[in-house]
């Protein structure tokens, strides 16, 4: 399977991914927390999960929290190309005799704990894409927190990735002296690394335990609708205050520009 391995990649990237990876869906399914689904209580025959990712604008990041309308509206056109990238990578995967099922990108399954139906998050984990940071996100060592993660599940046997190790957040804490938890205008993300730095050890794979009923009620009733669809701000400001990812551009200052007047708390 290693060549058609390859050809889905390729077919992922073509299709204007910026990174993928392939994870079984048996190392999912054991190093997932409790709470999640597992790919086999979607697809009992899945062997293996296509996960990729799609970058971020850096400017849309960098501008907030001003431009934080222009990040939200952008925020569901990328979840919207994840999800077209979804349906054709599972005609690809079908028309060669497979059974190919997309996850999509947003929509949490449980909105109160911000759970979708399915754990990107560590599904990219066990992809080899990157690791956990205290702030709960993703990190890539490309683009650090910067970008958004879809899946597909799939019965061919693809060759998985090997999960990586390299202590991306907590190598970076000393530049950025726990900027995410700063950054958090309600105080939801927990110092665990203060009281006990081998926490990492499992941070990086679990992820962090963030008050998430508590960011989804900010982000949802605490910030400003959107236009006449009637969607919420979301937040991002631990997304802007991380440093981490190898091909973003380290500005020292943000050029203010044209913004909208005061339309954030």
């Amino acid at each position: 399977m290693q060549e058609l391995t390859l050809e889905v990649k390729q077919f992922v990237l073509d299709h204007g991914m910026d990174l993928v990876g392939i994870a079984s869906a048996g190392q999912i399914a054991e190093l997932t927390p409790k709470g999640y689904h597992r790919p086999q209580d979607l697809l009992a025959e899945c062997n293996t999960s296509v996960v990729m990712a799609l970058r971020w604008s850096d400017t849309l990041i960098d501008g907030l929290p001003e431009i934080r309308a222009m990040y939200s509206r952008m925020m569901i056109m990328m979840n919207n190309q994840l999800d077209q990238a979804l349906l054709k990578i599972a005609r690809f995967l079908t028309k060669r005799g497979f059974l190919a099922l997309p996850v999509h990108a947003s929509d949490p399954y449980d909105l109160s704990a911000l759970k979708g139906v399915l754990s990107h998050k560590h599904a990219a984990v066990q992809a080899g894409l990157g690791e956990f940071g205290l702030s709960n996100l993703l990190l890539t060592p490309q683009f650090g927190p910067r970008q958004r993660f879809a899946q597909l599940l799939t019965d061919a046997m693809l060759v998985a990735d090997t999960p990586v190790s390299l202590n991306l957040c907590e190598q970076t804490i000393p530049e950025c002296n726990f900027a995410c938890i700063a950054s958090c205008p309600k105080n939801l993300i927990p110092n665990e690394y203060d009281n006990d730095p081998s926490v990492m050890k499992t941070v990086v794979w679990k992820g962090s335990d963030i008050d998430k009923p508590g960011c989804s009620y900010y982000q949802d009733r605490g910030l400003p609708h959107m236009g006449r669809n009637g969607y919420t701000f979301r937040c991002g400001l631990c997304i802007n205050a991380c440093p981490v990812g190898s091909d973003i551009p380290k500005r020292e200052s943000i050029a203010k520009g044209v913004r909208p007047v005061k339309i954030v708390p």
